[in-house]
């Protein structure tokens, strides 16, 4: 089988076989074999960490850390999980965003647990390596000037 083909039609663009190496190495590197249910995951991810302009190797490697989940998962075993990963960080709307209409006893199915806790994941990636920084002070304020400039 053509994997490079393959992963192309998955991620809708060509690549050169010199990309394509590069993620056959990051998945030998994560001890992952090359097989389309790997590769399909892989493309999944790479969407998502392009979508949040994050490293596709930490997004791996934050998936794997990842605990499997075989059957449906309460609120409430969701919600401690996720605080236990960000470390309590995440203010209330932005849970409420991940998790949409939350009860302790609501059941998540397996996806939306995937997608919850790799959106956990991002949060804490993107907090540890400052790209979710307020803008300074002065950025701010020549940003106001600039703007009042305009009107």
């Amino acid at each position: 089988m053509d994997y490079q083909r393959y992963f192309e039609r998955l991620l809708s663009h060509k690549m050169s076989d010199r990309t394509f190496r590069r993620y056959k190495a990051l998945l030998k590197a994560h001890d992952l074999p090359m097989n389309k249910e790997n590769l399909s995951t892989l493309a999944e991810l790479k969407k998502l960490s392009d979508a949040h302009k994050l490293s596709l190797a930490l997004v791996l490697r934050s998936f794997l850390e990842m605990p499997k989940m075989s059957g449906s998962v309460p609120g409430s075993i969701l919600k401690t999980y996720i605080l236990g990963v960000t470390q309590g960080r995440p203010h209330r709307t932005t849970l409420a965003r991940w998790l949409g209409e939350y009860a302790p006893e609501k059941l998540y199915s397996p996806t939306d647990v995937t997608q919850i806790v790799l959106l956990a994941f991002t949060y804490k990636i993107r907090n540890q390596n400052g790209t979710h920084q307020k803008p300074s002070r002065a950025s701010t304020l020549s940003n106001q000037k600039a703007w009042s400039k305009c009107g």
